[in-house]
């Protein structure tokens, strides 16, 4: 959205015909008058749409810009995202793993790591098919983000391994946190894939 910003003229097109003496019903207006106006009507027309073309020119290169930036801030979001789960790939992990954990002994804060591995995720391939361990993967990657707080970082780290990292959360915190998640990934995958089984490990950094 943008608006048309027009430069203040002198009041031509009102003033100039107010000025004219209105023309008595026996009396002819002087052609030259007419043309007089006409031609300032004309001229103040011409700047308002120079005006109206300079801004319409300046929104479309905003735009074009934002696109760019736009297109450039999408391909860091690609970068930093595992193109099957959604949640961040490991390299992304890793850089905003280390300033956390800066940041937690800098501060003296507490922070919890939980990592979680699919087991014999190769029998869930052969038996499902790879469509079938993606949907599996996929699942789990859904159910490690809704279980944690928007602060929490959940990543896959390639594979079937994956690993949530909770600034701010102490011991106590941890076991709520993996007690939760143990039981909305059990009754998930009860229907689907009753078979499978998750190894879990988890840690505090005081």
């Amino acid at each position: 959205a943008f608006g048309i910003f027009r430069k203040r003229q002198p009041e031509v097109t009102g003033a100039a015909l107010a000025k004219a003496p209105a023309p008595a019903a026996t009396a002819e207006v002087p052609a030259a008058t007419t043309t007089d106006s006409a031609k300032e009507i004309l001229e103040l027309l011409e700047l308002e749409l120079g005006a109206m073309i300079r801004q319409l020119e300046k929104a479309a290169n905003s735009v074009a810009g934002g696109a760019e930036a736009a297109a450039a801030t999408l391909s860091t979001i690609r970068q930093r995202t595992d193109a099957l789960t959604g949640v961040s790939n490991t390299r992304s992990f890793y850089e905003t793993a280390s300033l956390e954990l800066i940041r937690a002994a800098r501060y003296r804060r507490p922070i919890s790591i939980a990592y979680f591995d699919c087991d014999a995720f190769k029998v869930i391939n052969d038996t499902h098919g790879h469509s079938g361990g993606d949907q599996l993967l996929r699942h789990i990657a859904e159910v490690l983000r809704a279980g944690t707080r928007r602060l929490d970082i959940v990543a896959r780290l390639g594979g079937d391994e994956f690993v949530v990292l909770m600034p701010e959360t102490d011991e106590a915190g941890l076991r709520v946190v993996i007690e939760n998640l143990r039981k909305k990934l059990r009754e998930s995958l009860r229907e689907d894939y009753p078979s499978v089984t998750l190894s879990i490990g988890a840690r505090t950094f005081n």
